[in-house]
C-alpha cells in the first residue's frame, strides 16, 4: 500500500515537472526567487540599519556628545574668523550653511531670568542644565547657544542606497546563476552534437531535466543513435558486399586460369594451322584482357569499397624508390621498353613519410598504364628530385598512336588518386602543353621533418 502511494507521488511530481519544466517557467521562478531573496535582503538590512541608527547613533549621550562637538567647532570658528557678537548672527548663519545637517539657536544673557542664574549659581550650571553651551564671541561676549543634528537623514538615505544596491546584486546574481546554467548546459549540449558530427558516435548525448534543451538533447541523442544505426547497416551491406566481390573474383579468376591454360595447350597444337593459330590468340588477348579486368575490379574495390589500412613511416626517399622501381625496369626491359631513372643526390638525403605498400600498388598501376600505353620504341623517363620542400617523382613517355593498344576503363588511374589522397602525397598526370604525344606523371611529396644527417 504504502509503495503504491509512494509510485503516485512519483508520477505526480513528474506530471507536475513535464507541465512546469520549461525555460520560461525556470526563468520566471528563476526571477521569482531572486525578488523574494531581494526583499527579505532590503527589509533585513532595513531593519537593522534602522535599529542602530535608533537605539544608538540617537542616544541620549551620542546626541549630547555630538552636541558638544559641535559647539567646541563652533567656538573654534569664531576664534579663527574674529567673530564679534554685533556680526554673530551673519556669521552663525553661514557657519549652519556650512553644516547643513545642524541646527543652532543662540541667546544672549540679558534673555536669561536673573532669578534662574541665581538659582544656579553660574551661567555654566545654567547652561548645562537646560542642555545649552557658552560661548565667547571675539569681543568677549558670553551666548548661550543650542546646538543639535539631523545627521541621522544622511545615514537613512545611505542605507536606503545600500538596501537596495544589495536587493539588485542579489537579484542579479541569481539570474546570472541561471543563466550560466542554462548556457552552460547548452555548451556542453554543442561539443556534444561536434564530436558526434566529429564521428564519436559512441558518445551517449548527456540528458537532463524537462525543459527545451532537454528536448533536444534527446533529438540529438536519437540521431545519434539513428546515425549509428545506419552506420551498421551500411557497414554489414559493405562486408556482405565485400564477400560477394571476394567470392565473385574467386569464381570468374578460376575459370580464366582454365582457360588461359586449355589456350597455352591449343597454341602449341595450332602452329602448323595459321587460321586456328589466329583464333587462338585472339581468343588468348580476350581471356587476358578479360582478366586484367577483373583485377583491376578487385583492386578498385578493395580501395574504394572499404577503409583501406594506412601504415605511415619516415622512408629514405631515394632508397624507397630506387628499390620500387627496380624491379619494374627490369620488367619494361623484358618488355621491350628502355626505362632511364635519374636521381639527383639531394633525393638520398630526404626522407618522407608513407606506407610502401600502397605506394607500390601506385608504382604497379603506372607501369601497367605506361605498358599499355607507351610507345616501345621511345625510352621513359624516370626523375628523382628534390624541388624545395617538396620530393618528386617524374614519370615521361610517348603515347603510342600506332592503334594497336587496347582501351581501358581507367580504374588504374582512379585507384592511384584513391592512394594520393588516402597518403596525402601529390599526384598530377596528363599530355604536356608543348607536345601532346608526351604524357608526363609526376607524384609530389612534402619532406618529413625528420632528416638524414649527412
Amino acid at each position: 500500500m504504502i509503495k503504491e502511494l509512494i509510485d503516485k507521488i512519483k508520477k505526480y511530481v513528474e506530471l507536475i515537472r513535464r507541465e512546469f519544466g520549461s525555460l520560461n517557467v525556470a526563468l520566471i521562478a528563476s526571477l521569482m526567487i531572486g525578488l523574494a531573496f531581494s526583499v527579505v535582503a532590503y527589509f533585513s538590512v532595513n531593519i537593522v540599519s534602522t535599529a542602530v541608527i535608533e537605539n544608538v547613533y540617537l542616544a541620549e549621550d551620542a546626541k549630547a556628545e555630538r552636541a558638544r562637538e559641535y559647539a567646541a567647532e563652533l567656538q573654534e570658528y569664531i576664534d579663527e574668523n574674529g567673530i564679534t557678537a554685533e556680526k554673530s548672527d551673519d556669521s552663525f548663519a553661514q557657519w549652519i550653511e556650512d553644516n547643513k545637517y545642524v541646527f543652532l539657536m543662540v541667546n544672549h544673557i540679558e534673555d536669561v531670568p536673573e532669578g534662574s542664574l541665581l538659582e544656579y549659581g553660574s551661567l555654566e550650571a545654567y547652561a548645562e542644565a537646560h542642555k545649552m553651551h557658552v560661548i565667547t564671541t571675539y569681543d568677549g561676549v558670553k551666548l548661550l547657544v543650542s546646538v543639535g543634528d539631523f545627521t541621522e537623514t544622511f545615514y537613512y538615505e545611505l542605507f536606503n542606497i545600500i538596501e537596495f544596491a544589495l536587493a539588485v546584486v542579489i537579484l542579479f546574481a541569481i539570474m546570472l546563476a541561471y543563466v550560466q546554467k542554462v548556457t552552460g548546459r547548452i555548451k556542453t549540449l554543442a561539443e556534444e552534437v561536434s564530436l558526434v558530427s566529429g564521428g564519436d558516435t559512441a558518445r551517449v548525448v548527456n540528458i537532463k531535466g524537462y525543459d527545451e534543451i532537454t528536448d533536444l538533447s534527446k533529438s540529438v541523442e536519437q540521431m545519434r543513435v539513428s546515425i549509428l544505426a545506419k552506420i551498421e547497416s551500411e557497414k554489414a551491406a559493405l562486408d556482405a558486399n565485400s564477400e560477394l566481390i571476394k567470392s565473385m573474383s574467386h569464381d570468374i579468376r578460376t575459370p580464366l586460369t582454365v582457360l588461359l591454360g586449355y589456350i597455352d595447350m591449343m597454341k602449341e597444337r595450332a602452329e602448323e594451322d595459321p587460321t586456328m593459330k589466329e583464333y587462338v590468340l585472339a581468343s588468348e588477348k580476350t581471356a587476358m584482357r578479360l582478366k586484367r579486368l577483373s583485377d583491376d575490379l578487385f583492386s578498385y574495390f578493395l580501395l574504394f569499397g572499404q577503409g583501406t589500412e594506412v601504415n605511415l613511416d619516415n622512408y629514405n626517399f631515394g632508397f624507397l624508390i630506387d628499390q620500387m622501381l627496380a624491379e619494374y625496369m627490369l620488367l619494361s626491359s623484358e618488355r621491350g621498353y628502355n626505362v632511364e631513372m635519374r636521381m639527383t643526390e639531394e633525393a638520398g638525403n630526404v626522407e618522407i613519410s608513407t606506407d610502401p605498400d600502397l605506394l607500390m600498388r601506385v608504382i604497379e598501376n603506372l607501369f601497367s598504364n605506361m605498358f599499355k600505353y607507351a610507345d616501345a620504341d621511345k625510352p621513359i623517363t624516370v626523375d628523382v628530385t628534390v624541388d624545395g620542400e617538396i620530393c618528386k617523382v617524374i614519370f615521361t613517355n610517348t603515347i603510342d598512336r600506332s592503334g594497336n593498344k587496347v582501351e581501358t576503363n581507367g580504374i588504374g588511374l582512379k585507384s592511384c588518386r584513391k592512394i594520393a589522397d588516402t597518403l596525402g602525397f601529390g599526384l598530377e598526370f596528363g599530355a604536356t602543353e608543348d607536345d601532346a604525344d608526351i604524357y608526363v606523371t609526376t607524384l609530389s611529396f612534402k619532406i618529413a621533418e625528420k632528416k638524414i644527417e649527412e
